[in-house]
């Protein structure tokens, strides 16, 4: 601790004829400031037992020359100062001592010559001690010194205070207590002193500068010296307790004497600095052994040459009861014991004892008499308990089990004739197998709740097949059973139009706001309708006043939005409906469109008969009829409102042209992008069931001439000219301009129900009747991506939104799914799909047969520019379900 003060001093040593003087010691400037530390205390008390020992030895000392060592450790000679000095010396020797700051010890005196010895004391020394510490206590050093002395350290005498830990005080603000003690009592709150008291108490109270508050135990506690001193030597960066001996001396724990002569001559050797080779082999012999598993450790070596030694005394080592005594490999227990098969599996343990088997078992196990009846006439192999349960006071009322020595014949049986294996069960957290979803909320928006139902007097009362809204998302189309066609305004959720359509003809029907006399007409058609209803479905009456349309199977919207035009599928044709919902300029392109199939007269397509005389397609497109509509009393003209009235414009609102197909309904229809090419495919066609209709030229297409009877849907790539064909368990994709196979998607379903294109056109998803909805990345190959296994019952629709990364199926179990899925354009992510809602309770069961009964919901349609849903169901009903 003295090291950087002494660097500071300078040492004078002077030896006077025969005496030798103490070290001279020039204290710096710091040293003085900091004589507070408390080193003067020590200085004072070494002086005063080196003046006893100086008295002590006074005889002993005179005569002898006098010297002073250096190198001298010894604590006692180190107690001893102002030896053999004078009287004038001692005095400023011990002046000098006591002022100095730090120093807790006198240097040690050096020595030359021969021994010491010690000379009497001056008379001189004490007055002069007791003039330095006159000194300090006036200063109020010595009084600081005194207080860091104090061993106060200990904390087992404190009262024990507040004993609720590391709590907030904040949570007793509202309570009379501040916490509670060792006991568990609480403890007031002490009164809370005001301003004035204060201000009373810093003028009355000699203790108030040094009082500070502890909050923890609500009291005030006054400062000691002791703790304002060892607050101001933290301030001033010293360490708390002057005691504290920070650079104590070094300690030769090594000796650095030099012998003269080595123990040995002999130079060390060369393997004392380099890697021992035999180390190293052995190293890797063990190495070894521990991968191959043929190490056996140093103990067990060791019992093994013992063993060998001693063969008599077994010791510790397993071995067989009822082995023989030799070695001989002829012997059959040796052998035995040394045979190498299969590991023994222990037998599996009988399940634990259950409540009908306690001696006091719960009044609910107990038999009545007609379950102790029935159990005795039951065959025991059919019983659940091999006992009759009874109700004991006590253990010992218990009798034996009657049947305990066939269960144990039978346990015994069991594990004799019953092959046992080993079944090993991974420790795996069932948490870390679900995989991190987000939360839905951020997934948003999509369709979360139903809003709106599409329903009027007269309306349909057949299970909704068919749904489209229009590009615009103002009108919704939908279509029934019992060939009802019905055009509603979005918005207000208003009937603006209806058509019965069937066997080829058109006609309009008054809506619900035309006058009473229509609405009563209508009641009755709808009345005769609902009494025809029992026939199946596919048969159709008289398209006529009263009379019961076929089913429509498909409604879609054209997909340009200048053309307010609808393609109908029912039964065997396909109506091109108008609209009449664009106005005059929509209207009149309209019109365009259909120019050249209204005014050429009824028959086949243009170029069917060179491609039948060709021998192509085998009379296919002979079978495809397109024919104008009828004259404005059969539907053709009909007014916005009021049926039977022509519109101001001239222009024709209903159905327009009719594509009839000679070989059977029509089982599917899609249309393409630019709107003037519409799809269809007949599966009970001989030939040629997939062709593709250009309405603009009336044109008619057979696009594959491989006869196809199981297609179930179809769709045009959003963006390349290519189209895709779903069967029941394939889908083959064709390239329209070059007329070939690309390639054939393995769906890995018994029956595909729907299919859609996703807007980028590199994904395409299918439903199928055994609930699965399958997805597909055409980058990737003909194998799903994914397969996704929510529904409970057969898919009926897919479809993606145009606009918004979501997707929605819908199935039998009357239910809507609505998923999250986002399509990077990186194509090293894969896509985002996520469930995010299920939508139930809107739908019910089907009316009339149990066919129909089975029935769930039937269509979707995402609304084009908002994320809501339509949805259809057999229950008659249209639910619009928004992002509420």
């Amino acid at each position: 601790r003295l090291c950087p003060a002494l660097g500071k001093m300078k040492k004078v040593t002077k030896v006077v004829k025969g005496k030798v003087q103490e070290p001279v010691v020039e204290p710096s400037s710091e040293e003085e400031e900091a004589s507070w530390e408390g080193g003067e205390d020590e200085e004072s008390e070494q002086s005063e037992e080196s003046e006893g020992y100086g008295e002590e030895e006074d005889d002993e000392a005179s005569g002898d020359g006098e010297e002073e060592d250096e190198d001298s450790e010894d604590e006692d000679d180190d107690e001893f100062e102002d030896q053999g000095s004078s009287s004038d010396e001692d005095e400023r020797f011990a002046a000098q001592a006591f002022t100095e700051s730090d120093s807790e010890e006198e240097p040690p005196p050096v020595e030359e010559g021969g021994p010491r010895h010690w000379s009497a004391r001056s008379k001189e020394g004490p007055v002069a001690r007791e003039h330095s510490l006159e000194a300090e206590r006036a200063s109020g050093a010595l009084g600081a010194a005194e207080a860091l002395h104090v061993d106060d350290l200990s904390s087992d005498d404190e009262a024990a205070g507040n004993t609720i830990g590391r709590v907030p005080l904040r949570w007793y603000e509202n309570y009379d207590h501040i916490g509670y003690d060792l006991d568990g009592k609480p403890i007031a709150k002490g009164p809370a002193m005001t301003g004035i008291e204060k201000a009373l108490a810093a003028k009355d109270d000699p203790n108030f500068k040094r009082t500070v508050y502890d909050a923890l135990n609500d009291r005030e506690h006054v400062l000691t010296d002791r703790e304002l001193e060892i607050i101001r030597r933290l301030q001033g960066g010293a360490m708390p307790h002057a005691e504290h001996d920070a650079m104590p001396d070094y300690v030769p724990y090594y000796t650095a004497d030099e012998h003269p002569m080595p123990l040995s001559e002999m130079d060390p050797m060369k393997r004392r600095f380099v890697p021992s080779k035999w180390e190293m082999m052995r190293v890797a012999r063990i190495a070894k052994g521990l991968k191959d598993g043929t190490y056996v450790p140093l103990a067990e070596r060791r019992a093994e040459k013992l063993q060998q030694r001693n063969p008599g005394k077994l010791g510790n080592n397993a071995h067989l009861l009822w082995g023989a005594d030799s070695d001989d490999p002829t012997d059959e227990w040796s052998a035995l014991s040394e045979q190498k098969g299969p590991m023994h599996i222990a037998a599996p343990k009988l399940p634990p004892p259950g409540h009908a088997e306690s001696y006091r078992p719960p009044d609910e196990y107990l038999f009545t008499a007609e379950e102790e009846a029935a159990w005795r006439a039951a065959d025991p192999s059919d019983r659940e308990l091999d006992f009759v349960p009874k109700k004991h006071d006590s253990m010992r009322a218990v009798g034996a089990h009657a049947q305990l020595v066939r269960d144990r014949f039978e346990r015994c049986l069991d594990l004799y004739l019953c092959p046992r294996s080993f079944k090993r069960k991974l420790a795996i957290d069932p948490e870390s197998l679900v995989p991190k979803l987000p939360s839905p909320k951020d997934l948003k928006p999509f369709p979360t709740a139903a809003c709106a139902r599409f329903e009027v007097q007269g309306g349909h009362a057949a299970p909704v097949r068919g749904l489209a809204p229009s590009p615009d998302g103002q009108f919704l189309v939908s279509g029934d059973d019992k060939g009802l066609l019905l055009l509603w305004e979005v918005a207000t959720g208003r009937c603006l139009r209806r058509w019965r359509l069937g066997h080829g003809k058109g006609e309009a029907v008054a809506p619900p706001d035309a006058s009473a006399e229509a609405e009563g007409e209508a009641s009755a058609d709808e009345e005769e309708s609902s009494e025809e209803g029992s026939t199946s479905e596919g048969e159709g009456a008289s398209s006529g006043s009263g009379g019961k349309g076929e089913p429509i199977t498909h409604v879609l919207w054209n997909p340009n939005k200048l053309h307010h035009l609808v393609a109908v599928a029912c039964g065997s044709n396909v109506y091109l409906v108008a609209t009449g919902t664009g106005g005059v300029e929509g209207s009149e392109l309209t019109d365009a469109l259909l120019h050249a199939a209204e005014h050429a007269p009824a028959g086949p397509p243009h170029g069917a008969k060179t491609e039948a005389e060709a021998g192509k397609t085998k009379g296919a497109l002979a079978s495809v009829t397109w024919a104008p509509a009828a004259a404005p009393a059969a539907g053709g003209v009909k007014a916005e409102g009021k049926a039977g009235a022509p519109l101001r414009s001239g222009h024709a609102v209903g159905v327009r042209v009719v594509i009839k197909q000679g070989h059977g309904a029509v089982g599917s229809l899609c249309w393409h992008r630019k709107g003037d090419y519409l799809a269809t495919a007949v599966p009970s066609a001989p030939t040629g069931n997939v062709m593709v209709h250009q309405i603009s030229r009336r044109v008619t297409q057979v696009v594959i001439r491989k006869q196809m009877k199981t297609v179930t849907a179809l769709a045009f790539h959003p963006n390349q000219p290519v189209f895709f064909v779903a069967t029941q368990q394939h889908v083959r994709v064709y390239h329209l301009l070059e007329q070939r196979l690309m390639k054939k998607l393995l769906s890995g379903c018994k029956h595909v129900s729907c299919m859609d294109v996703h807007p980028s056109g590199d994904h395409l998803v299918l439903g199928s009747y055994d609930r699965r909805v399958v997805w597909f990345d055409l980058d990737r190959g003909a194998l799903p991506f994914k397969t996704l296994k929510y529904h409970t019952k057969a898919v009926r629709c897919v479809g993606f939104h145009k606009a918004y990364p979501l997707l929605a199926t819908a199935s039998d179990d009357k239910t809507v799914h609505i998923f999250h899925a986002t399509v990077y354009s990186d194509l090293m992510r894969d896509p985002f799909i996520v469930p995010v809602k299920v939508l139930s309770g809107e739908h019910k069961a089907g009316k009339g047969s149990a066919a129909a009964r089975a029935l769930g919901v039937l269509g979707i349609a995402f609304h084009p520019t908002q994320p809501w849903v339509f949805s259809a169901g057999a229950d008659h009903a249209i639910v619009l379900y928004q992002d509420l």
